[in-house]
């Protein structure tokens, strides 16, 4: 778990670089940010959606 979100923080760190093509950066913040906590609250044994 801890490996997926350090990659997901190199993501979130390099959005504005690499995006803008084929979505917004902002957007793609915002999936970044979703799909932690989805992975947070798996890693505590909660399936909230």
């Amino acid at each position: 778990m801890e490996e997926a979100l350090k990659i997901l923080k190199e993501i979130e760190d390099n959005v504005e670089v690499c995006c803008a093509v084929t979505m917004e950066p902002d957007e793609v913040l915002l999936l970044i940010d979703k799909l932690k906590k989805i992975l947070e609250n798996y890693d505590k044994g909660s399936n909230i959606k």
